[in-house]
């Protein structure tokens, strides 16, 4: 067994001399055996071993679980590193399960450590046994590729080395090399998922269908891993062209070069917008990820659509708006000739100026605008977001809704509802980045202006 875990090890370029390796060790059997064959391996390749346990307080002997794993790594001359954590109190406040929240603080607690140590990878002790479990539980539950490929080999900074051995090897090699561990009594609780999964239904297929069924379920995962791998890369290509804009809060998608991929890449795309914002995979079925497939490749321009997590989805003509926050912005905030101003996602400067060149007209652009100062003056002015019924004053004195100039210029409908808007009453002065009114131009006899620089900055 050392000479395959060996193997695994020096396959991967995360070890060499002298590494430092973070050990996820629960005191069950399957980490102690990692921990065994990682100090067995570091005789023959010295690395720094640090044993990293994470006390979620779930079972009246979690804190002799502590101490059993504080012992042993004292009398082995390891570190040791212990980290607390109230899981049950997290799922309530974040309205998840006891095992999402559990799983989610232990990776945040060992990165923690791994950084804490400057360690170069955390290591878990999953096996094929779970490997098996998590691909079937997940095939039951519905799943898509990504889903199928189980529990991955090396994501991020986690590696998983003992992925090719079964919980028997496991078990056999804790009884040859007398390798204590304890035992966790809610293994046996078949009202746990997993559980049943493990003690009846894989023992129900070997008996009736296949013998084999771990060795299947794992080169499904294999199987399934290459293709995720092949599509997640042609996804890569792919969003070189389709994104239109990223920021930390919002993505926009072009709709009409999404059409050109076949529909499951359509759909892994889609994923990896929702994923880039924090949206959980686990939380978009594949029910809802064909409504949004619907939306945005066949549906009609306005569609919207919420999503797990305070995700939300606006299709207007051939884009997509993908954002984790409210898509509609609500402001008011009254004009000042010599002010900086935050409204919503865009920031506005007001500049007074004594003089303006010809060159500095020429060279501004509809996210610039001078305005006779003068004129500004004499009207009680607001900036503010879109409302029904605002109109604009054109240039050749005619008269025309807001609605219509955002159908004419073909102004995405979040900008609507975004773009700060210099007005008086319903009255309109200008559209940063879209249409000027016919008001407060400059002319020959303007004595003192006005820059006004919008830019997006969120």
């Amino acid at each position: 067994m050392l000479s395959r875990f060996k193997n695994i090890i020096e396959q991967s370029s995360r070890f060499g001399m002298d590494t430092v390796v973070i050990l996820a060790c629960s005191g069950g059997v399957d980490s102690m055996v990692m921990l065994d064959l990682f100090q067995r391996y570091a005789k023959l390749t010295p690395a720094h071993l640090v044993v990293a346990h994470i006390n979620h307080h779930l079972r009246d002997s979690a804190d002799e679980d502590e101490e059993f794993l504080r012992d042993y790594a004292n009398e082995q001359g390891l570190e040791f590193l212990a980290r607390d954590t109230d899981v049950k109190s997290i799922a309530e406040e974040t309205s998840q399960s006891v095992e999402m929240a559990a799983r989610q603080e232990r990776y945040k607690l060992l990165e923690s450590i791994r950084e804490e140590k400057d360690g170069e990878v955390i290591c878990t002790a999953h096996t094929k046994s779970d490997q098996a479990e998590t691909v079937l539980m997940r095939i039951i539950h519905g799943t898509g590729v990504h889903g199928a490929q189980g529990i991955r080999r090396q994501r991020g900074n986690i590696f998983r080395p003992l992925l090719d051995f079964t919980r028997e090897e496991i078990e056999t090699s804790a009884a040859d090399h007398d390798i204590p561990f304890r035992e966790d009594p809610s293994n046996t609780d078949q009202s746990i998922e997993r559980n049943w999964v493990r003690h009846t239904l894989i023992p129900l297929i070997a008996d009736e269908m296949n013998p084999n069924v771990m060795e299947s379920l794992a080169h499904f995962a294999s199987v399934q891993s290459e293709v995720a791998r092949y599509m997640d890369s042609e996804t890569e290509k792919a969003l070189e062209t389709l994104l239109l804009s990223q920021s930390k809060h919002e993505i926009i998608l072009d709709i009409r070069g999404l059409r050109n991929y076949f529909t499951a890449l359509q759909k892994n795309i889609i994923l990896r917008c929702l994923t880039d914002l924090r949206a959980s995979k686990h939380a978009i079925s594949y029910p809802r990820m064909a409504q949004i497939t619907d939306i945005l490749i066949e549906g009609d321009s306005g569609q919207k659509m919420t999503l797990p997590g305070g995700i939300f989805l606006v299709r207007d003509r051939e884009q997509a708006l993908i954002t984790d926050r409210d898509w509609k912005d609500s402001f008011e905030r009254k004009f000042r000739s010599d002010a900086k101003l935050s409204l919503g996602r865009y920031t506005v400067w007001v500049q007074p100026k004594k003089n303006v060149t010809d060159s500095e007209l020429k060279s501004s652009n509809e996210w610039d605008a001078y305005f006779d100062r003068e004129a500004l003056a004499e009207r009680d002015l607001v900036w503010r977001t879109w409302e029904d019924g605002d109109t604009m004053q054109l240039s050749n004195g005619t008269t025309k809704k807001l609605s219509d100039i955002w159908i004419d210029t073909k102004t995405p409908l979040w900008e609507k509802h975004q773009l700060p808007l210099l007005a008086e009453g319903a009255n309109i002065l200008w559209i940063p980045g879209v249409k000027r009114s016919g008001f407060g131009w400059i002319t020959d006899d303007s004595k003192e202006y006005l820059k006004i620089s919008v830019r997006r900055t969120q």
